[in-house]
């Protein structure tokens, strides 16, 4: 009779292995360092989805500003070039985020799985570096004409915004304002390049900023937008009369503000 010593560990039996047991310290940083691991990944897809906005922003740009600039561009639009990088460098952080999430759930990585996101990523990456060499010199000339486009933009916004000031001046000093006449005023605007002036008659008739956004998506499509703003004035109150002329509609508005303290008093949609 064999007699078995408590005190000795039993053989393996064929087929089992070993496993080395963890102890309540090793446990413990394992714990953390998932931790750690899913407060970086969780940073890391918050930055992927900033960068696949980014990537859906620069596309809609792209084809926005080449139309706005009217130049005839061969080949691949730098600003949508610079949105596919976005989109490459998303599909990289993706792959990584993949990995990652193996390693917290202690499983093991889908090599397939694996293989085909990295296949994927090197045909685009070498897809955007021929994209970046046969295009490099039609962007130098795109480059140039942008930049001649954004100078003479500054300088149109900045001779309408003091033929503006001189026009609000000249208005709230006009004799027939002060003596209980009208006085109106009209501004078009054409495309996006007149966003800055938007901007500028919001600030000066805040009562625009309701429909903004729906006068730059007809400005995106280059759809003239007319905005009408008649004024009154009675006892210093100035009631201001805002009628925007879209394609297919019209909105106005009407506002009542105290002449001196600028302040609002009454406010009413017409219909």
């Amino acid at each position: 009779m064999e007699i078995l010593d408590d005190n000795k560990t039993q053989p393996a039996t064929q087929g089992q292995t070993a496993t080395p047991s963890v102890g309540p310290l090793g446990r413990v940083v394992i714990l953390g360092g998932k931790i750690i691991l899913g407060l970086f990944l969780a940073g890391w897809l918050l930055s992927a989805l900033g960068l696949l906005i980014g990537f859906v922003t620069l596309m809609a740009i792209g084809d926005i500003w080449a139309e706005y600039l009217m130049l005839p561009l061969e080949g691949l639009s730098p600003v949508v070039f610079a949105g596919l990088i976005c989109a490459v460098i998303v599909l990289f952080m993706g792959i990584v985020a993949d990995l990652g999430f193996s390693l917290i759930r202690s499983k093991r990585v889908n090599i397939k799985r694996l293989a085909v996101g990295c296949g994927i990523w090197v045909i685009f990456f070498l897809w955007l570096i021929f994209a970046a060499v046969r295009n490099a010199d039609e962007w130098v000339i795109w480059a140039h004409e942008s930049n001649a486009k954004i100078e003479q933009w500054e300088r149109d916004f900045d001779e309408w915004e003091e033929s503006f000031d001189r026009q609000l001046e000249s208005t709230h000093c006009n004799p027939l304002l002060l003596e209980g006449g009208e006085v109106n005023m009209t501004f078009c605007l054409n495309d996006l390049s007149d966003y800055l002036k938007l901007e500028e008659l919001c600030e000066e008739f805040d009562e625009l900023y309701r429909y903004d956004d729906t006068i730059i998506n007809h400005l995106i499509k280059g759809e003239t937008v007319t905005i009408d703003v008649a004024l009154s004035q009675e006892n210093n109150i100035v009631t201001r009369t805002t009628t925007i002329t879209l394609p297919s509609t019209t909105k106005s508005m009407t506002v009542k503000v105290h002449k001196h303290t600028n302040n609002c008093v009454d406010y009413k949609i017409n219909h």
